[in-house]
């Protein structure tokens, strides 16, 4: 899988030559560093969670005792942080800190606290599943062939995206914004940033200038993401343009 997406350091560019297995081009004048990612190791594991809704259903005790789903239902309705505490312990959320309170007593209409007292990371939740054989992302744009995209390889190039991303000095709290479409690239360079505890914010290309600031200055990135070029009806249209309007403003 080779791809290239431009990376915009705000307000300077740090340059490093190499970065793992990245290649990187950088031209300073616009302050664009290219990455291309190919050839990335592939590694095999599976989370062994069943896609069999019997299996699933078999191999939780407390499931058992119920004859039928609309049991189960009422039960996990009446009984709504057993419920998800049995669930958190079934899918085996990763974590370094254990919950102290599943949900507290808010009406949902005020959004309640879940897990609090829990610390987990979110992309190394989303990427435990490194199966090669499982599609993670199928991509379709207007006049490509449509791609997919394994556990094992979403896992590889977001591992090497956030050793990029470290390398130019990314760390926790950091904002991250991207002016992207809905693309591989966009996944992989959220899950990168999360795997760093790095704030991600993201706009599509298709917003003007005023659109983006609006958006990205409310939280001021230390690092931009963007596309080159977006197709939309059979035409090409460069983003690049808008692009440097946005980077010469410093969000």
């Amino acid at each position: 899988i080779n791809f290239t997406i431009n990376f915009f350091r705000i307000p300077r560019l740090r340059c490093y030559s190499k970065f793992d297995s990245i290649s990187t081009t950088f031209f300073a004048n616009s302050e664009i560093t290219k990455f291309t990612f190919s050839n990335l190791r592939k590694v095999k594991m599976s989370t062994g969670i069943p896609s069999n809704p019997v299996e699933l259903w078999n191999q939780i005790p407390k499931w058992k005792s119920f004859e039928n789903y609309h049991q189960l239902w009422k039960w996990s309705t009446d009984n709504i942080s057993d419920f998800w505490a049995t669930v958190w312990d079934y899918v085996k959320i990763i974590h370094s800190a254990p919950y102290e309170q599943v949900v507290d007593s808010k009406p949902m209409n005020q959004i309640p606290a879940w897990f609090s007292g829990a610390k987990l990371n979110f992309a190394q939740n989303l990427l435990q599943c490194r199966d090669e054989n499982k599609t993670a992302i199928i991509s379709v744009g207007e006049g490509r062939i449509p791609k997919k995209i394994s556990y094992c390889d979403l896992y590889d190039q977001v591992r090497s995206m956030a050793a990029a991303m470290r390398k130019v000095g990314v760390k926790k709290n950091d904002r991250i914004s991207a002016y992207i479409s809905n693309c591989p690239e966009a996944v992989i360079a959220m899950l990168a940033s999360a795997s760093i505890c790095a704030i991600w914010s993201s706009a599509s290309p298709d917003f003007g200038v005023s659109g983006v600031l609006d958006r990205f200055s409310q939280i001021r990135p230390k690092f931009l993401f963007s596309t080159n070029s977006v197709v939309y009806n059979g035409n090409n249209i460069d983003i690049l343009p808008k692009l440097k309007i946005i980077v010469g403003k410093r969000v």
